[in-house]
Parts: C-alpha cells; structure tokens; sequence
C-alpha cells in the first residue's frame, strides 16, 4: 500500500521584516498543530540569509531563497527589504518584486513534481 502523500505549506510573505516575523509566527502555530506537515518560507537571498544565521530559523523550517538581484532593478546591492533603501525607492523595490513571481512559480511547480502531483 502507498503511503500518503506529505502534506506541505509554503509561506511566502512580503519581503519586509514585519512580514516575515509575522509568517514566522504562522509557521511555529502550524507546526504545533501539523508536525508531520512539510512547512518551507520562501523569500529573498538576504531575507533568507538573516533568518537562517538569526535565531529565527526553526528546525522544523526549511527556507527556500528566490533568485534577486537588486542592481538589476537599479537598486542599491543587497536591497531585499524595504527596511533596507532610502524611501525614495520604494516604488521601485516594490516593482522589483513582482519579478519574483516566475520563480516561485518555477518553485511550486518543482515542488508539486518532486511530491508527485
């Protein structure tokens, strides 16, 4: 007999400190309440980075960061977070974002594969 397949959730906030402190709150209550559910939290290379050296990072977490360049955004390198530019670009950051969306795509359908779905 097969055996089920493992329930996952992907979180994917918005890139800011906020949000991710928030979603990581989320993934500890659905952990508690799912603990054998696959929990991932995707974000930027440098949200990514500061939540696994931080104290943040959970074992039951696995993080997934998505390819972001900000130069290529005419942004300052390194700028994954609001909390990290002058206000003055913002708008442009937020846009930049939206550049994320292929690769998240790109992430669930490899993860939908990999599960066999």
């Amino acid at each position: 007999m097969a055996s089920a397949p493992t329930k996952q959730v992907v979180l994917f906030p918005f890139p800011a400190k906020g949000h991710l402190a928030a979603f990581l709150s989320l993934a500890g209550l659905l952990h508690r309440l799912l603990p054998s559910t696959t929990i991932t939290l995707v974000s930027t290379p440098a949200n990514v980075a500061a939540l696994r050296a931080g104290a943040a990072a959970a074992p039951f977490l696995n993080l997934h960061a998505l390819p972001f360049d900000a130069a290529e955004h005419g942004l300052p390198p390194g700028s994954d977070s609001p909390d990290t530019i002058i206000p003055a670009l913002i708008i442009r950051l937020y846009e930049a974002f939206e550049t994320l969306r292929p690769a998240f795509d790109g992430f669930i359908a490899s993860s939908l594969a990999v599960a066999g779905r």
